[in-house]
């Protein structure tokens, strides 16, 4: 019961993250909201989450306090940031602001939401947090129907992403830690090295970066990834709809490899599950390159495998991690981890128009596939050490 909650209200408050993306069809009818005002959107929320990620980790937030509160002040101070965009001009200095200032609070949130569910482990870590992202999942898959179908005002989806927040709060502060959680103390910063100097730790993290390095460019670039393709096959354009629905189904198709990471998680070990989810993501991402421009049936198929394969693994570098550390320093360890991955995502998300303009899709594909397959030799370096 206690995870249901945490799952609930974690999925409630990261709304945030992709409110003014499903705004974007208000924006752009209103104040001619351009594609570079979206990706810096984008950008803003993810830097901001980073720094509240490094600061987090460096004060070890996530596991000097009751993680309930913490939860309960990060959410609020969220819901309160996202707020205040409706005070500022869309594009804006201030705008682009509060959207950091989001995304800083948002740091308070998800990792500490993974520390108190690992206060449930009970051998079942991987599923539990395989659970949790294949919520998130859904989430992030959202924007893409709501926007290809509801122009919603971005007003109205910014007061209502920042109520459910608020309501998100309120559920993790009812939600029970479990018998594995520690009494919340002061971090000696010295655990921060264990991210660096212990090897299974640092091969769970080098991983987690390749997991990273495809994760999100591939989620932000697959509908002009399927546009381009369709394109290029011959067959037309698609509508916007037709687009918006076939980005919702491959990035929500990862739901589905989250709770079968998870499962695998449980039976084989959270390494074992990642590696294998990294394999078959590499695999999709040199499919994809070979399929470009062929049938759209077919170009799909593989969009959709991808989208299982691509987020599968992502909770369980966060499971090796806590059953790794200390059980005193394993919220700040996972959310260090969280810090440098989203901090290598948020540079390649930028990079990838560059590698499409300068060499093409097929590319690209092959581009993102390096991140993968690092990461398949950093997991099997840990399942050998």
């Amino acid at each position: 019961m206690a995870v249901t909650r945490i799952a609930l209200a974690l999925t409630l408050v990261m709304a945030l993250w992709f409110s003014a993306a499903a705004g974007r069809v208000s924006l752009e009818r209103d104040y001619g909201w351009t594609g570079a005002q979206a990706a810096l959107t984008a950008s803003a929320i993810a830097l901001g989450f980073v720094a509240g990620c490094l600061i987090s980790a460096l004060l070890g937030l996530a596991d000097r306090h009751v993680p309930q509160r913490t939860f309960l002040a990060c959410a609020w101070a969220a819901a309160a940031a996202n707020l205040l965009l409706l005070a500022m001009p869309p594009g804006g200095a201030g705008w682009f602001a509060c959207l950091f200032f989001v995304g800083l609070f948002l740091a308070g949130v998800y990792p500490v939401a993974i520390a108190l569910v690992a206060s449930w482990d009970e051998g079942d870590i991987g599923l539990l947090l395989g659970l949790i992202i294949a919520a998130l999942t859904l989430g992030s898959a959202s924007p893409h129907l709501v926007g290809s179908f509801v122009a919603l005002d971005w007003r109205l989806i910014i007061g209502v992403t920042s109520v459910l927040a608020l309501m998100g709060g309120a559920v993790a502060a009812t939600a029970a830690s479990g018998p594995a959680a520690v009494p919340p103390r002061t971090i000696d910063r010295r655990y921060l090295r264990l991210a660096f100097t212990d090897r299974r730790i640092r091969y769970a993290n080098l991983g987690y970066l390749g997991h990273m390095w495809e994760l999100y460019p591939m989620w932000a670039w697959v509908p002009a990834y399927l546009a381009a393709s369709v394109a290029a096959s011959g067959a037309g354009p698609l509508t916007p709809a037709t687009l918006g629905v076939s980005a919702f189904a491959v990035i929500g198709a990862g739901a589905v490899g989250c709770i079968l990471a998870g499962w695998a998680a449980g039976r084989v070990g959270s390494g074992r599950a990642a590696l294998w989810a990294l394999a078959g993501s590499g695999s999709c991402a040199l499919l994809a390159a070979l399929a470009y421009g062929g049938p759209p049936a077919l170009v799909l198929g593989i969009a959709l495998l991808w989208g299982v394969t691509i987020i599968a693994d992502s909770a369980q570098f966060s499971a090796c991690v806590v059953r790794l550390a200390p059980p005193e320093a394993r919220g700040t360890l996972v959310t260090l981890q969280v810090c440098i991955g989203f901090l290598l995502t948020t540079a390649n998300i930028a990079l990838m128009p560059l590698v499409i303009d300068a060499a093409g899709w097929r590319v690209a594909c092959l581009y993102l596939a390096i991140g993968p397959w690092f990461g398949a030799w950093a997991m099997r370096r840990l399942q050998q050490s």
